[in-house]
């Protein structure tokens, strides 16, 4: 029974601490990719607005590109921004300079599925950056390509918050840890010592009980 006791207790303490840290962990990565996912939403939402209000402005203004579009297009949240046209001539750009060239792909693959879509890329300057490709409908032609690229760096910086967490989930779970083998140790030393002394006191009476023993057998041949 006593050499049960303690493997028992070193399995419940082994087993809390398992499913602790497996806690802790499961929290931690599921936190992470909430706000993975809002920082990815918050840049779609931003993306999509800034969309619709250029949609809306083109409509408004007969499908031309002026002074409107460009304000629109110039928050700075906006890395850059271009409608090209479907045979991929870029008829605006946030960098004038750029208005009339082509772009580099063909925008047919992103106007025959009609769908916005949005993906995380690096810039030409390696910065971390979300394009976004939304299908403008004018009213005076077919459909064009509004690509909007935005700066991720405030959802960036949520991001690298968030995983900085990882170091303080470490000492914590390290906490956990150092202090549960402090406490197994602890007790095994208490179940150890509690132990030699019943073995000493048993003992000490089998020793009484020996002298008494012979004290009444030399009684006896007395």
């Amino acid at each position: 029974m006593r050499t049960v006791l303690p493997t028992a207790l070193r399995i419940i303490l082994l087993a809390f601490l398992a499913v602790s840290s497996s806690a802790v962990l499961y929290a931690t990565v599921m936190n992470e990719r909430t706000v993975e996912s809002l920082a990815d939403r918050s840049l779609e939402s931003t993306a999509l607005a800034l969309s619709t209000a250029t949609e809306s402005a083109l409509r408004a203004g007969g499908g031309g590109t002026g002074s409107e579009i460009q304000g629109i297009l110039s928050d700075r949240v906006v890395a850059y921004a271009l409608i090209a046209e479907r045979d991929g001539t870029i008829r605006f750009h946030t960098n004038p300079r750029l208005t009339g060239t082509r772009l580099p792909e063909d925008p047919g693959v992103w106007l025959r599925t009609g769908q916005p879509s949005g993906r995380r890329v690096l810039l030409g300057t390696g910065l971390p950056a979300y394009e976004y490709d939304y299908i403008l409908h004018p009213l005076d032609g077919g459909p064009e390509l509004l690509r909007i690229v935005l700066h991720t760096t405030p959802a960036d910086r949520i991001l690298a918050g968030t995983r900085r967490m990882r170091w303080t989930v470490a000492a914590v779970l390290l906490l956990l840890w150092t202090v549960g083998i402090a406490l197994d140790r602890m007790v095994s030393r208490q179940l150890r010592l509690q132990a030699e002394t019943e073995r000493r006191e048993r003992l000490a009476l089998i020793g009484q009980m020996t002298a008494t023993l012979a004290h009444e057998i030399r009684n006896a041949l007395g």
